[in-house]
């Protein structure tokens, strides 16, 4: 239980990461 836990959290962070890198990326190449 605790070690699903600590992968699902894992997965939305990479999610959370990998989604504002993208954001910052496609503001400087519109900016």
């Amino acid at each position: 239980m605790e070690t699903s836990l600590g992968h699902s959290q894992g997965l939305c962070s990479g999610f959370v990461f990998r989604f504002t890198l993208r954001v910052r990326v496609q503001g400087q190449l519109s900016g």
